[in-house]
């Protein structure tokens, strides 16, 4: 439930903010993208 949280918390930060939904779209992307990277770099190591 933590990250469905953190999940709203972000998405009525960006309409607050007023930020085009491209912008929130790329954020997304590159949260995805680091979790990716630690999870390989854990099963690297």
């Amino acid at each position: 439930m933590k990250q469905f949280t953190t999940y709203t918390a972000i998405r009525q930060r960006a309409q607050l903010l007023g930020l085009p939904l491209l912008f929130f779209a790329v954020q997304l992307i590159a949260v995805i993208v680091s979790l990716l990277l630690m999870i390989f770099s854990f099963g690297v190591g």
